[in-house]
């Protein structure tokens, strides 16, 4: 055995000793979910967005509206609402009953607050609506009016991103910082500490190592038997280490970046399932439209059509080929579309209409692989092999998450490719139109092409001010064809969000959905710990 081996096992044995040796917090028999993400999350409402934040959040705290897993909007922080004719104005009636984890009863107050914190902080899931919201207002005790500057069709299903918290228990905890009056407004306590009314309230925060969260007795929509009496987010991803911890029972669900080879040996353990589903999220190789020779639209094309799609899904399990620019899970995804599949010949073709024909391999492609989902080197170098093919020369790299992140913010030093994954955040297909496509995520790390095509945002900017569903039905399908025209990024699969799971003593409501052959349409977490039972 190897020195690298070797070392592994020590690290992967102190990790789990450090954890549950001597006094662990949770066990099987306590009824604790656990479960595993990259990091821990920022637990902060209107700072949290990524992977860990979006399951903490759900968690810990309401939204305005709550989507279940069959895509009703319902059963939120509002009761019931009313949308002007014109699509301008939209009056919430706030539900009564409802308390924050303080005591505090939730009112008016604290929802106008929560967005009006979310857009002055301008993190989080504000981007969904700065420059959308107008106004938010108080018009009676249990009524808020949110006035929008223009019509955006998918607003309601936005809303299930925005969560209330506690404006009195936010006051109390400010510090020094930027926001005038409100200082930090809270930023520095919120990031440790809950200010929520959501089904569990935090215990312990310990950065780099986990988040802990308990029930809150006291929640206004009560609990099923055997919901888990808390869960307990652990900041690993290390494959051998996730194995082992499954294995032994001392997680309850994995976290859905494990390599295949990590899920096929948990699904031989008895008591251990894998749970794989389209959740409104596509891989995609992102390329830079303003380098050379990516630049060029038949050179993306040639690239598309190299790819063997198939092949891919043989090294990839669980995964969907791509035929859309956008999940086919999503509400507005183009089903019908001619699509590019693996055609070296006519990927020649096309190489060949380009302006680097003569001299394709004098423009090596880097293409840029994010070394926190290990699964993505396979990826890299298997498009390193299929453009080889077209004369094409292919330079790998291994990019840290933030590094990454960082280059993205930078053309010259954005790479021709990169292999990127990135979810709905609500279940229409604008959402993805608009961080994948449009040029106003242009700089971020989902849309790294440098050029605007006018054509696709004037398509998608007129689908999301339709409030008839069917007229932006439509226009998200007519902006689907341009973007196939245009080919800004190569969509490579949906990729299902995948976990192992204690199937032998829990009972999973999505895993039971898919089990009864019907659909879940994105929008709720899979990891909603309401959805979470303790077998009997």
């Amino acid at each position: 055995m190897g020195r690298r081996a070797v070392t592994r096992i020590i690290l992967v044995t102190l990790f789990i000793g450090a954890i549950f040796a001597g006094g662990a917090w949770a066990t099987v028999e306590d009824h604790i979910v656990r479960f595993t993400a990259s990091n821990t999350p920022n637990i902060d409402p209107a700072q949290g967005h990524d992977r860990a934040s979006q399951i903490a959040l759900v968690n810990l705290y309401d939204p305005l509206i709550f989507q279940d897993y069959s895509g009703n909007l319902k059963d939120g922080v509002a009761e019931s609402w009313k949308v002007s004719e014109d699509g301008l104005k939209y009056t919430f009636r706030i539900r009564d009953g409802i308390f924050f984890h303080n005591g505090d009863k939730l009112t008016a107050d604290d929802v106008v607050f929560s967005m009006k914190r979310l857009l002055k902080v301008k993190r989080g899931f504000s981007y969904l609506y700065e420059g959308l919201i107008k106004d938010i207002t108080k018009s009676a005790d249990n009524t808020v009016v949110i006035t929008l500057n223009e019509p955006f069709g998918p607003f309601l299903s936005t809303l299930t991103k925005f969560y209330i918290v506690n404006k009195k228990q936010v006051l109390a905890h400010l510090q020094e910082g930027n926001y005038g009056e409100f200082k930090d407004y809270g930023t520095k306590w919120l990031i440790n500490n809950d200010a929520g009314s959501g089904p569990y309230t935090v215990v312990e925060m310990a950065h780099n190592q986990h988040l802990r969260a308990t029930k809150f007795s006291n929640y206004w929509k009560g609990f099923k038997p055997g919901n888990p009496e808390g869960f307990e987010l652990l900041a690993v991803s290390e494959p051998v280490t996730i194995k082992t911890m499954m294995m032994r029972k001392q997680l309850e669900f994995s976290d859905e970046y494990q390599p295949a080879e990590v899920y096929k040996t948990l699904e031989k353990v008895k008591g251990i399932e894998i749970f794989a589903i389209s959740n409104g999220k596509m891989l995609y190789l992102s390329l830079n439209n303003a380098k050379a020779p990516t630049d060029d639209v038949h050179f993306r094309k040639a690239l598309s059509y190299a790819i063997d799609y198939e092949a891919l899904l043989q090294i990839f399990p669980w995964r969907k080929r791509a035929k859309a620019p956008v999940a086919l899970s999503l509400i507005g995804a183009a089903s019908d579309l001619p699509y590019y599949s693996y055609d070296l010949e006519t990927a020649k073709k096309e190489l060949a209409l380009s302006k680097y024909a003569d001299n394709p391999n004098k423009y090596p492609l880097e293409i840029a692989w994010v070394a926190d989902v290990p699964d993505r080197e396979k990826l890299a170098l298997a498009f390193q092999t299929y453009f080889d093919k077209l004369g094409v020369n292919v330079e790998v790299v291994k990019v840290p998450w933030a590094k990454f992140v960082d280059q993205a913010s930078r053309l010259e030093d954005t790479p021709h490719g990169t292999t990127i994954s990135e979810s709905s955040h609500y279940s229409e297909a604008g959402s993805l139109l608009r961080a994948i496509y449009h040029s106003e995520s242009i700089g971020t790390y989902t849309n790294t092409s440098w050029v605007k095509y006018p054509d696709i945002d004037e398509a998608i900017d007129k689908a999301l001010k339709k409030t008839d569903i069917d007229e932006r039905i439509k226009l998200y399908h007519r902006a689907q064809e341009l973007i196939v025209k245009h080919q800004p990024h190569i969509p490579i699969f949906e990729e299902p969000e995948v976990h192992a799971y204690q199937s032998g003593y829990l009972t999973w409501e999505p895993a039971e959905i898919k089990k009864h052959g019907k659909e879940i349409i994105p929008g709720l977490d899979l990891l909603y710990m309401r959805s979470v039972q303790f077998k009997k």
